[in-house]
């Protein structure tokens, strides 16, 4: 098991983040006997948001992905109000919903779990 802290300016495993996971998994696979058809990726909150992230831009390095409470998109949070359209728009383009639903395009399936209390 590998788990890497997601480093940088912002969250969502992008950039540098990023890098630093995809290195740390090829120094592992390297130094260990991997079966790279059983490396599965998953994260919460932050981590959560990583695995949308890292999970469908490198489908083929994932046996599954589970995003656990990942942010779905930017633009759902409050303090993105005061931007401006174009602002949102550019944002919206890397969102994790936009991502997912290009995810369409790749092998995949989806599950979904909800909670209530009486």
């Amino acid at each position: 098991m590998l788990t890497p802290y997601g480093r940088g300016e912002s969250a969502g495993y992008n950039g540098i983040a990023e890098g630093d996971v995809l290195r740390a998994m090829d120094h592992v696979q390297k130094a260990y006997n991997v079966d790279p058809d059983r490396v599965h990726l998953t994260g919460l909150s932050m981590g959560g948001g990583g695995t949308w992230h890292i999970g469908l831009r490198y489908p083929d390095r994932f046996a599954s992905i589970s995003p656990v409470c990942g942010v779905v998109d930017m633009d759902l949070m409050p303090w993105t109000a005061g931007w401006s359209p174009l602002d949102r728009e550019l944002m919206g383009l890397t969102g994790y919903s936009r991502i997912a639903e290009n995810a369409s395009n790749s092998r995949s399936s989806s599950s979904t779990a909800t909670r209530t209390t009486p």
